[in-house]
């Protein structure tokens, strides 16, 4: 298994309490990854709008405590070598550049930490891009002057940009930027018409160019609940799960679909509430009558071939 989005390095530091990584209530543990037998796990640096550069750096220097105090459990890896070589691998991500604001110093930095993906905006508009609305003028809005310049340092470093809160403009000035990109935790916007998910025509952009669509476990890109009084009334139900693949598969094919939970950033009723019930997943998969290859490719597959 590899799993492109997890917000429990945010969790853990955010919450200050004595759990770790090894082992802890969250959805993602080490214990709970080598149950099952992982490959890796991707690990985001989220930070909140009220982030600052000094959280941001407290959050990464968290990640590499993790990573020391793990040590013989799990190993940082930045390609598909490594992660083949370790024991269990953390992928670390950045989910939203908005704390650099724009100094080329600190997004230097930021490289130094060697993240394997990069989304440049989050759900609030920074100095390089605007995000995901449920307003279309807003969600029509690109990349910034400053933006592209951020896309074309981070890919000259072999970073992949991940477009999972990015507006549909600025998906498509990506896109004809032609870096490489992915989505690493959204769903099929065709079944549920969220600005967070992707429309068919993104879907297919994205396997044209290679990338990869991780499924997002959230209850509101799963079904529609735009009703709900609250998000904890809201279900995250395998067999919502199991259209999405199916569909995302129909729209670009075997090798664009992977896992991309958001597993410890999002809330509701989980039927998968931590990373060890992912199996059952591939079981309902199986069910609806997916070959083994193709869940192979999903499970971890198609996450190697796009991190090599």
């Amino acid at each position: 298994m590899i799993d492109f989005h997890a917000d429990t390095i945010y969790r853990l530091w955010h919450e200050a309490t004595d759990q770790n990584l090894q082992e802890n209530s969250l959805s993602v543990s080490v214990q709970g990854l080598e149950k099952i037998g992982a490959m890796a796990q991707c690990l985001a640096i989220y930070t909140p709008p009220q982030c600052t550069w000094s959280d941001m750096k407290a959050i990464h220097k968290r990640f590499v405590k993790e990573m020391e105090a793990c040590k013989g459990h799990i190993a940082q890896a930045t390609c598909t070598d490594e992660i083949r070589s370790n024991a269990l691998s953390a992928i670390l991500t950045v989910e939203d550049m908005k704390p650099t604001a724009g100094d080329w110093a600190k997004v230097e930095e930021v490289i130094s930490w060697k993240p394997r993906i990069v989304g440049p905006v989050w759900n609030v508009a920074n100095a390089y891009a605007n995000p995901n609305s449920g307003d279309k003028a807003k969600m029509a809005l690109g990349l910034t002057a400053q933006g592209r310049q951020l896309v074309e340092l981070l890919s000259s470093h072999g970073i992949i940009i991940d477009v999972s809160h990015m507006s549909d403009g600025g998906f498509w000035d990506l896109v004809d930027m032609g870096v490489p990109i992915v989505a690493t935790h959204s769903d099929a916007r065709a079944l549920v018409d969220h600005p967070r998910n992707l429309t068919d025509d993104m879907i297919r952009a994205i396997a044209d160019r290679g990338g990869i669509v991780g499924l997002n476990l959230c209850p509101a890109f799963l079904h529609d609940y735009s009703d709900a009084r609250s998000p904890e009334a809201c279900e995250s139900r395998i067999e919502d799960m199991v259209r999405h693949v199916m569909h995302m598969r129909a729209v670009g094919g075997d090798e664009v679909i992977a896992l991309g939970t958001d597993f410890d950033g999002i809330s509701g009723a989980l039927e998968i509430a931590k990373v060890e019930e992912l199996p059952r997943l591939l079981d309902a998969l199986s069910d609806a009558g997916l070959s083994s290859s193709v869940i192979d490719r999903f499970w971890t597959g198609n996450a190697l071939r796009v991190l090599a």
